[in-house]
């Protein structure tokens, strides 16, 4: 985003983020919103729009946290099903389909089962 902002070449620096692990990234500053709602312009990645998700979840901006959670797709993460069936946009078999997605994807994880 910087590079952007400085007017130069950004892809490596867009390709290196999304190939990197979302595990131990906690978006919640409002001024991270606006690198995020670039970078989902800028490509396909899931990352963005969930970390995004998250920010307007934790502010209350429940329809647009639900949209980019949609708008993400399915992706192989755990916590994306777990912070999607917290959104409380979905029915509860919607909530309930998507723990038992975050139980899947990671078996030893002893949160997502306390949750059902």
């Amino acid at each position: 985003f910087l590079q952007f902002k400085q007017g130069k070449d950004f892809s490596r620096q867009l390709k290196k983020a999304n190939e990197s692990s979302p595990n131990y990234i906690f978006p919640f500053r409002s001024e991270t919103a606006e690198m995020l709602q670039w970078a989902r312009k800028q490509t396909d990645d899931w990352k963005p729009k969930y970390w995004l998700a998250l920010i307007y979840q934790n502010r209350n901006r429940i329809a647009e946290s639900a949209a980019l959670f949609r708008e993400a797709g399915e992706p192989d993460y755990a916590p994306f099903y777990a912070a999607r069936a917290s959104s409380k946009t979905e029915g509860e078999q919607e909530q309930e389909a998507d723990l038992v997605k975050a139980c899947a994807l990671n078996k030893n994880e002893w949160r997502y089962p306390k949750l059902l």
